[in-house]
């Protein structure tokens, strides 16, 4: 009877874990990963129109190719999306999706991390962040500054950056209001992949930011991905479109925490003016379409009143 109950609970676990199994292909190779544990899948319904944001003002070479978020945020978000305070992103790189990365390739990467933390914090980067945003939004939001927090979680096939970033957001009286949002960017070598893992939190106290760190490091374990790189290098131009990927991953990651704040802000307020007929988020569109519904949502929202 013990070996039954035995069995029984361990395909009860199996078929769970299968059940939050995902797949992404990237040049032409599968890779396999899981939810991570107490997490969902957000993109589609509510998230629809926040994904499709934040990939609008991505660099051109970033694809984000999904989001999720833990589960008492998606149960909160079901009456109010601001309350979508904590989220996850993965990207890759469509240059270098073609690309077969070795260790001894992902060490230069790792190099290019740790050397530029420097350069978040002179102003370079915020500034290539509002130029992206200002296409986006037309200026209605913008990088105040990025703080570098630092490298952690050096690995052969692995490290992460941490990094502060305030923000100024439009208020609904025509002024701004302050926002900080924390970030933890890990690059992450998957079966000779190079991928990008996103976590933001909004900074309401220190202890955000310590538990930032603190479930970053669940995540990357929750995902399990097969961690390696390919016994030969595929990169042919050499260590520079690692340093050019590494930058254009730093100011995907910064964009991807304004516009996600931005995003879940314009969905809440505007949630019972963009759904279709039968009730259900419009399908996200075009980019062309998606940038004319955010500027609507956002002259409706910020738009200053008329004296």
């Amino acid at each position: 009877m013990k070996k039954i109950l035995f069995l029984a609970a361990v395909f009860t676990v199996l078929f769970a874990s299968l059940g939050h199994a995902e797949t992404v292909k990237i040049g032409g190779k599968t890779l396999n990963y899981n939810l991570p544990d107490g997490y969902v899948l957000a993109t589609g319904g509510k998230y629809a129109q926040v994904l499709a944001l934040m990939r609008q003002g991505q660099p051109k070479d970033i694809h984000i190719f999904t989001m999720f978020v833990p589960k008492d945020v998606d149960e909160a978000a079901e009456s109010d999306l601001s309350s979508m305070d904590r989220y996850v992103t993965l990207c890759y790189s469509r240059q270098l999706q073609n690309r077969d990365c070795s260790t001894q390739d992902f060490s230069e990467l790792k190099a290019a991390i740790i050397k530029q933390q420097g350069k978040l914090n002179d102003g370079e980067l915020a500034s290539q962040a509002n130029q992206a945003l200002k296409k986006v939004g037309g200026g209605q939001f913008r990088v105040g500054s990025v703080k570098s927090l630092g490298t952690f979680g050096d690995s052969k096939t692995s490290i992460s950056f941490m990094a502060l970033v305030t923000m100024s957001v439009p208020a609904p009286n025509g002024g701004s209001e302050p926002m900080e949002m924390g970030l933890v960017s890990t690059q992450l070598l998957a079966e000779s992949k190079i991928l990008t893992v996103n976590q933001y939190r909004l900074i309401r106290s220190p202890e955000d930011l310590t538990e930032l760190r603190q479930e970053s490091g669940k995540v990357i374990a929750g995902l399990g991905f097969k961690q390696g790189g390919a016994s030969r290098s595929s990169f042919k131009n050499g260590s520079s479109s690692i340093w050019t990927y590494m930058w254009k991953a730093f100011l995907g990651a910064v964009i991807g925490g304004v516009l996600g704040g931005l995003g879940m802000f314009v969905w809440n307020r505007t949630k019972g003016k963009t759904n279709g007929a039968d009730g259900q988020a419009d399908k996200p569109g075009t980019a062309k379409e998606i940038r004319a519904q955010v500027f609507d949502n956002l002259k409706g929202l910020f738009g200053k009143k008329k004296g």
